[in-house]
């Protein structure tokens, strides 16, 4: 995978996000650590989506069995995935039980469709239950849009999936700053559509 790459493209869109992606960038140019081993206790990769439907003007959000928050659909990068891409596609199946048939991916870049819309360094807490010490996540984030509801959730990740409305969605703490960034994906613009 070319995650070095598919960074520095994404900071070409959006330099002023250098400064918040330093840890990550550090261990792109200084670790021999495999960066998408879960292992790796300074930060991981991880993917996620944002699955929307268009038609309805929701976003599929899961409520987070150990976190206990409302997220989108993600995970780690496992080793048989061929690019971020694919983890990003295994992941929502695994989760939510749709098919790539489904869904439609909406690029920040049409050059270059790997490149992610959002890139997110956050905490992870330390978990003794899986022997974890705290560390950072470095989540690679894509759009999908689908016409699909019929959601199938994966019940030891997730204890329950809501499609929240666009508008409450882009007033969650958590997502003001992606729901900008999705609503310059999308055509014609979300907030124009409401």
């Amino acid at each position: 995978m070319q995650i070095k790459s598919l960074f520095e493209n994404y900071t070409k869109l959006y330099p002023n996000e250098i400064d918040s992606l330093r840890l990550l960038s550090e261990q792109l140019d200084q670790s021999d650590d495999d960066i998408t081993s879960r292992k790796n206790f300074i930060g991981h990769m991880t993917v996620s989506a944002f699955v929307i439907n268009e038609h309805i003007k929701q976003v599929l959000l899961l409520e987070h069995k150990s976190l206990a928050k409302l997220l989108q659909p993600g995970g780690h990068v496992e080793k048989n995935d061929e690019s971020l891409l694919a983890a990003t596609l295994r992941e929502i199946e695994e989760e939510t039980g749709l098919k790539i048939a489904d869904l439609n991916l909406r690029p920040i870049s049409p050059r270059d469709r790997e490149v992610p819309f959002d890139v997110d360094t956050h905490y992870i807490p330390e978990n003794p239950k899986k022997g974890e010490p705290g560390h950072y996540h470095h989540d690679f984030r894509y759009v999908y849009t689908t016409e699909n509801n019929n959601v199938a959730i994966d019940p030891t990740e997730s204890n329950n999936y809501r499609w929240v409305d666009w508008g409450q969605f882009a007033e969650l703490p958590n997502f003001t700053k992606v729901a900008d960034k999705i609503e310059t994906i999308l055509e014609p613009n979300l907030r124009i559509r409401i």
